[in-house]
């Protein structure tokens, strides 16, 4: 036995393995365990449809019979006959083979486009594929003939006459079967086996249906040589392509003659999800790199309008980009597989992550879910039973076998186990708090939910096949492989990729070649070693050369026998030692490499150790410091609520539109009304702009302040937990007997409480009286400039309005001073230019507060009598403070962010105005009109008479109740700007703990009475609401 390079390194790698534990790793044995598991679910599920439900279409696991759904396909069995070749069920398969060529497809009935696509040709072409695999007979011409593919050729030819259309490009395309003349572009949503598209069919269909077609019915064009399938889906495909907005994105739904889009959101999720997922399997499939470059711009724009920044993605307006509704939907799960696919393997992780943290927080995933409200969608808390979730992680575990991913789809099997299992079956979940219960299984939990877990645990699966080996099948024209790699459709149906070239003309003629053995070249330098070490002259020679040096030819050198026997024994001892290392000479060999390893092992885990405890502390540093932020996040939201509740009391005082609006129907006086609708156009606008200007400067000036004011007191609240205390907390307890955690807790959140409320004391003193009264001023005469051109009759649409109100803005927000450095037109409504002190005595005196000032502060007087250094002049660090957050409030960076606020203002205001004006037409609109509301939406048109008392009801609604004020104040604080800059504000003024302690003061603020300080309060509210 000699050792090579290779036996080194695999035994130092087994020592170092050794010495880890086997925590957190998934264990082979556990794999054949779930894999064993997974196996039992699929044949309950198979069993209990075949014993209650065949030859309906689908399951009913609760009532123990079965349904049609799809068309009466028997639709499970067709789904689930792959995945019988997966498990390795060779008869069985063989049995539905048999069975599944007698499908009746002649009948009478309307079925959908796609899913009789992707469901039944789907699994009649993966069926067709596997034959071979599974030991079914088949002709000398397979895969190119063949009994179901003739049957997917038939029913394929059933619903082709969707596809004629005016969407697509107006070329002749004529089949081999010359059974189309015409095939144009975005298919019907539905056809009749019999009759073609049903006579009422609608013209709007959703974007997967479009674009979900090109995997099965390329497969079939390869197979029969027939270019029709595969060309009306890549002009389908193609088609919704083109229709894309500017800015890269696609509506939800559309019109298939017209084009138009009729759904403006843009989602990755439902309604749209194949279409992505089949521009990248079928650039894989058909080897066709433009599809990819598709997919590649969408995901840009994905990125930038769509994703939130954390792994999660919302709806949009697929023309603005502009977001619309804060959801996630359970079909958005395919996205981390789609990623992984074309190679972003740490997007991919992030997303699905994301997605895994829905799965634990209910045991499943609902249909919808609001990202905002953290709760499900009403009306769609449902789990039935979908396997996107589970294909993500089959997808990235293939690419990085990460243990993690094991551990995820062990959780949905054990949860799917024990929440969906009854006597006949597995059902789905009618809502997924309560885990109530459904009657349906759908069939795609056999084709796609099991398989992709089975696969996920069967990492030894020939489905699993990336091209290392392959199966070479020969043909009357040539040969080609088969099982080189496998693309799944999105019911997941297995297509072999190299079985598409068995039938065209373009073959491989690659012939498989013997492997060079890669290792001769090293075991001929080893033998080459083994024979040098083994020489046996050198050993003759050691001997000769020892008899020379004992030898005493000298007379002499008898006087000094003793130093010769000394050394004579010290050169015999070295050559045992040589000869003991020369015979032993492997063993010691590898004696020294463990033990190399081991001592290089042993300084590894040390410092692997120190690394991930100080890793540890710094997570946990850095989790609490956004946990802290995170709170006064979420508490500056309700500040400013509040704080604007009182500001729309001084809002209100100096308008009059709900006076005027009262007064008109009163005057019958021609020259008067004209007046009074002249003043009441200026004011009830003028009132909504103010609205807009005012919510976006209160909510900017609040996130800001509190932001930078929690991280001061995050770092006073770190420095004094570092210095030492022997005080005693109220009530005779020592400070040091408390727990580190439950003591930084209540210093933080009862500190938290009082300095809030005097936080917002500044945010009024920012935004002055002055500031307010000048911008009501501005408002008022832009309003009046621009609106009073206008006659009351004319007809105006949402763009109209839009338009209008960007000119007023562009009045207010022009640049009077160009001539002055770093002047910004919003600055003199945000704050004065002389920043007002701070009175040292109220002007009046309270006895009760809204807030219990006196009971905050009982509760946290003792915190500012355990400090062991002497705060500085409390006049310095709240002036030092004010210009550092003056300094923040007049930067560029913050005027960015609050013209971005005050756009989601507008923005707000526009989609009202839509609302209310499409009203009147919807009532108008008969019920065979419904399918164009989004038109009437756009085409609606008022005259000016009408709109002006919109203005007042949208402004009654936006702030008339303190609930519409709050979700008003969440949606502004939606701005990434926004979060952004006060993220920075609070790590600047956190970072404070980094330096000594006579730079930060405990507060800003002075420390009067608790009195005082409550009557503070109590007067600044009060000066607010008093009369001017």
């Amino acid at each position: 036995m000699f050792c090579d390079t290779k036996t080194i390194v695999l035994l130092i790698s087994f020592f170092i393995t050794s010495a880890y534990s086997n925590e957190g790793q998934f264990s082979k044995q556990k794999q054949l365990y779930y894999k064993s598991r997974v196996k039992q679910m699929f044949y309950h599920a198979y069993d209990s449809y075949l014993k209650f439900a065949y030859p309906y279409d689908e399951l009913r696991p609760l009532t123990c019979d079965g349904y049609d759904t799809w068309g009466s396909y028997s639709l499970s069995l067709v789904d689930a006959i792959d995945t019988l070749a997966t498990l390795g069920n060779n008869t069985e398969f063989a049995r539905v083979y048999t069975l599944i060529q007698n499908l009746d497809i002649e009948r009478d009935i309307n079925v959908s486009v796609f899913e009789t696509n992707i469901r039944v040709i789907g699994g009649l072409l993966s069926a067709h594929l596997l034959a071979k695999r599974m030991n079914v007979p088949v002709n000398a011409t397979w895969p190119c003939t063949g009994p179901l593919l003739d049957l997917a050729v038939a029913l394929a030819n059933k619903v082709l006459p969707a596809f004629d259309t005016a969407t697509g490009n107006y070329d002749s395309v004529v089949g081999c079967n010359e059974i189309v003349s015409s095939v144009k572009g975005i298919p019907y949503g539905t056809v009749n086996l019999v009759w073609g598209v049903p006579v009422d069919e609608t013209n709007i269909t959703c974007t997967a249906g479009g674009g979900t077609f090109l995997i099965e019915f390329g497969t079939l064009s390869r197979l029969t040589g027939d270019p029709v399938y595969e060309r009306v889906a890549l002009r389908a495909l193609k088609s919704l392509w083109s229709k894309r907005s500017a800015i890269n994105l696609v509506g939800n739904h559309i019109n298939i003659q017209t084009g138009a889009w009729t759904a403006n959101d843009c989602t990755i999720g439902s309604g749209v999800d194949s279409y992505f997922e089949y521009l990248v399997k079928g650039a894989i499939l058909l080897r066709q790199p433009d599809l990819m470059d598709m997919m590649s711009e969408y995901i840009k724009a994905i990125d930038k309008h769509l994703s939130d920044g954390s792994g999660w993605f919302v709806f949009a307006n697929y023309e603005q980009g502009r977001k619309t509704m804060p959801l996630f939907a359970s079909l958005d799960a395919f996205y981390p597989g789609l990623l992984t696919l074309v190679g972003e393997l740490d997007r991919a992780r992030e997303t699905l992550y994301a997605y895994h943290t829905m799965w634990r927080k209910f045991g499943s995933m609902p249909e919808f879910y609001n990202l905002v409200q953290q709760d499900c969608m009403q009306g769609r808390e449902a789990y039935p039973l979908r396997p996107e979730h589970i294909e993500s992680i089959m997808y990235l575990y293939k690419a990085t076998k990460d243990d993690t991913l094991l551990f995820m789809a062990a959780d949905i099997f054990d949860a799917i186990e024990s929440c969906c299992k009854t006597s006949c079956g597995y059902t789905s979940l009618k809502n997924v708090k309560d885990h109530q219960l459904d009657n349906r299984m759908e069939s795609f939990f056999l084709a796609e939910t099991i398989k992709y877990l089975y696969l996920i645990f069967d990492e030894e699966n020939f489905l699993h096949s990336n091209g290392e080996y392959a199966t070479e099948h020969y043909t009357s024209s040539g040969s080609c492989f088969l099982e080189t790699s496998f693309v799944y459709n999105t019911e997941a149906h297995p297509i072999d990729i190299g079985a598409l070239d068995c039938c065209t003309p373009s073959f491989i003629k690659e012939k498989t070649s013997a492997k060079v053995d890669e290792n001769t070249l090293t075991k001929e330098q080893m033998r080459w070693l083994r024979d040098s070490l083994l020489n046996e002259e050198l050993n003759g020679a050691i001997k000769k050369n020892f008899s020379t040096l004992t030898c005493s030819a000298l007379a002499y050198e008898q006087r000094f026998s003793i130093y010769g026997e000394i050394l004579t024994f010290i050169r015999l001892f070295f050559i045992m030692v040589w000869e003991f290392i020369k015979r032993h000479r492997r063993k010691l060999y590898i004696i020294s490499l463990l033990a190399g390893g081991g001592y290089a092992a042993a300084r590894f885990l040390n410092r692997k150790l120190s690394t991930m405890l100080n890793e540890q502390d710094k997570m946990l540093s850095e989790w609490k410091k956004q946990l802290y932020y995170e709170h006064n996040r979420d508490t500056s939201l309700r500040t400013s609520t509040d704080i604007f509740a009182q500001v729309v009391l001084n809002i209100n005082r100096s308008f009059q539109c709900e006076s005027i609006l009262a007064k008109l129907p009163t005057i019958t006086d021609s020259t008067q009304k004209r007046e009074l609708w002249e003043q009441l156009r200026t004011e009830c606008f003028a009132r909504l702009f103010t609205l807009a200007y005012s919510s976006s400067f209160v909510l900017a000036l609040t996130e800001l302040v509190v932001s930078a004011l929690s991280g001061r007191l995050y770092s006073q609240s770190q420095i004094q937990q570092s210095l030492p205390s022997s005080t005693t907390a109220p009530g005779g307890v020592s400070a040091t007997s408390k727990s580190t955690h439950a003591e930084s807790t209540q210093s933080q959140n009862s500190l938290l409480s009082r300095e809030i409320q005097l936080a917002c004391l500044d945010v009024i003193r920012y935004t002055t009286e002055a500031g307010m009264n000048c911008l009501i001023d501005d408002i008022r005469k832009a309003t009046q400039s621009i609106l009073s051109r206008i006659p009351l009759s004319q007809m105006l649409d949402i763009n109209d309005i839009m338009w209008y109100c960007s000119e007023v803005r562009h009045q207010i927000e022009k640049k009077r001073y160009q001539t002055t450095p770093n002047h910004y037109p919003l600055l003199k409504y945000v704050r004065s230019n002389a920043f007002p002190a701070r009175p040292n005595q109220p002007a009046t005196t309270t006895s009760s507060s809204a807030y219990s000032m006196s009971n905050i502060l009982s509760t946290t007087s003792s915190l500012f009598t355990t400090r062991t250094h002497s705060p500085p002049s409390v006049f310095n660090v709240q002036q030092q403070f004010e210009i550092e957050c003056i300094e923040m409030i007049e930067s560029e960076t913050f005027q960015r962010v609050l013209i971005q606020i005050i756009d989601q203002s507008f923005s707000n205001i526009y989609d009202e105005f839509a609302r209310e004006m499409v009203k009147p037409s919807m009532t108008n609109s008969s019920a065979d009109d419904k399918s164009a509301n989004s038109t009437i939406i756009v085409d609606s048109q008022l005259p000016l008479a009408k709109i002006v008392p919109m203005s007042n009801n949208i402004y009654s609604k936006l702030s008339s109740q303190h609930e519409q004020l709050m979700l008003h104040f969440q949606n502004l604080a939606c701005c990434p700007e926004l979060h952004e800059y006060t993220k920075y504000a609070y790590d600047l003024f956190s970072n404070e703990s980094l330096q000594s302690a006579s730079r930060t003061a405990f507060s800003f603020l002075p420390s009067p009475s608790a009195s005082s300080l409550q009557a503070n309060f109590s007067s600044f509210l009060q000066s607010l609401m008093s009369p001017q």
